[in-house]
């Protein structure tokens, strides 16, 4: 099964009620936030432009066969600023900006969720996440966290061999990790507000021995891509939904790096209701052949269509399903 219609799958089982109070469909709020300095490589700060231009919005704005089309405002860009001389604290690289850039970030996606609309936010590395996930639990403290990436990001500022912020996301968000944490400047507003069972990752394949440890101590459920591939992604987010919202109670965050596609499916990448906040990071169109450009961008929209309910195989169009639905008989048994 393609990653797309992993998506799918997900959608299915989680985001059936994003928020129908508007009279042409679900409403979605869409927040650029034009960060880069979370990782090292160029480019990929331009991403919410390029997701942009493979015009999702305006076929969410359509009706896509039997999912209603969805009232969609744009929010525009968060623009991350760089201080000319930012700071290198216990290896970890622009702090400053960072910190100050999401923490815009955090205060945007609380109003967009007051105001009623789910938000996808789209980077941006996935630094952009330490102000999403905020931001989310801010309003809804009940949320889980599912993350799916080919990388844990949950080094602290003592584990990580980089310096890059990028992989340190999920270390902010934990109260189990507070007792290591390290003064960085530009981060004094954040506070841990998930813990280590709020969270399960999908799709690991890239997690470092000091991450593993930190996976382990804790008991944080991981659902590695050997066991997508075992297993198939819908019985792994059944059990990933069956560890941190077995009910279906609580609002769901979505965390997904484009670099958790195979690499020929979406090789521009810097990095080889319920359904509340979705971000989608790392599209890096600087990197790459026009052709591994194409495919990135395909794979993006694809992976946005199809968390809003877009099916590949094709969606039965909303008046022919209701026909059929009169006219067929019941199926025996039922």
């Amino acid at each position: 099964m393609n990653f797309s219609s992993r998506c799918q799958s997900l959608h299915r089982i989680c985001s059936q009620h994003l928020h129908t109070t508007s009279i042409t469909g679900p409403r979605l709020g869409v927040l650029g936030v034009k960060l880069s300095k979370g990782q090292s490589k160029s480019g990929v700060d331009n991403g919410p432009e390029v997701i942009r231009s493979t015009n999702f919005i305006k076929t969410l704005e359509k009706d896509i066969g039997n999912v209603k089309r969805y009232t969609v405002t744009d929010y525009g860009n968060i623009q991350a600023h760089y201080p000319e001389k930012d700071l290198i604290v216990k290896k970890i690289r622009n702090p400053h900006a960072i910190g100050d850039t999401c923490k815009q970030v955090s205060l945007k996606v609380q109003d967009i969720l007051q105001n009623g609309d789910p938000v996808f936010t789209l980077g941006g590395d996935h630094s952009v996440a330490i102000g999403t996930i905020h931001g989310h639990a801010q309003v809804q403290p009940d949320m889980c966290l599912i993350w799916v990436d080919a990388h844990a990001d949950i080094n602290t500022a003592t584990t990580t061999n980089s310096g890059s912020m990028h992989g340190m996301v999920n270390s902010f968000h934990l109260h189990e990790l507070e007792p290591f944490k390290v003064d960085l400047p530009g981060f004094d507003w954040i506070k841990p507000s998930l813990r280590a069972k709020d969270i399960v990752y999908i799709g690991l394949r890239d997690v470092e021995p000091l991450e593993r440890l930190i996976l382990e101590k804790y008991g944080i459920r991981v659902f590695a891509m050997h066991d997508v591939d075992r297993l198939g992604i819908l019985e792994v987010t059944k059990r990933a939904l069956d560890v941190v919202n077995p009910r279906l109670a609580r609002p769901i965050h979505v965390s997904f790096d484009i670099d958790a596609y195979d690499s020929t499916v979406a090789p521009s990448t810097g990095t080889s209701g319920l359904l509340t906040g979705l971000d989608l990071v790392e599209v890096n169109t600087a990197i790459g052949s026009p052709l591994d450009q194409q495919k990135t961008l395909f794979a993006a929209n694809q992976t946005l269509l199809a968390f809003c309910g877009n099916n590949r195989a094709g969606n039965l169009p909303l008046d022919i399903k209701q026909e059929l639905n009169n006219r067929l008989p019941p199926c025996v048994g039922n």
